[in-house]
């Protein structure tokens, strides 16, 4: 058996937690920017640093292949697969971030957040913050 639970909470806790819940997920966003950047730069620093190997020797090949893929037989585009027996570790994507669903949720609290500073009321029923409940 469910019951429903009505609750009247005040507009300005609400705010408050729904402002503090905002900021959380643009803080994550611009944290996932920064290491998406400095992984970008660590990729390209790793490719310099592989041509510049294999330019003094100090890197040999191990195998070069030319993979083969129906979708590009042509002769406009070629494909060079080479392996060299030297580990490189390249860094690691985030993959707990979602970039989508990190801007749809802003927009849902930003949309919530202007809608509760033009109401009148000092109180806000359950039914009224159970869509922005999940955010909290």
């Amino acid at each position: 058996m469910s019951k429903t639970v009505n609750v009247r909470v005040t507009k300005v806790k609400l705010l408050a937690a729904l402002k503090a819940a905002l900021a959380k997920l643009e803080q994550q966003a611009k944290d996932h920017a920064l290491a998406e950047k400095a992984r970008t730069k660590a990729t390209a620093d790793i490719k310099k640093s592989v041509a510049a190997l294999v330019k003094s020797g100090k890197l040999t090949p191990k195998e070069v292949t030319f993979p083969y893929s129906y979708r590009n037989d042509t002769n406009e585009f070629e494909e060079v697969s080479v392996t060299f027996s030297h580990k490189i570790t390249l860094p690691k994507k985030d993959s707990n971030f979602c970039e989508h669903s990190n801007r749809h949720s802003q927009e849902e609290l930003s949309n919530a957040i202007r809608v509760l500073e033009l109401s009148d009321e000092e109180y806000v029923r359950t039914s009224s913050y159970g869509a922005v409940a999940k955010y909290l």
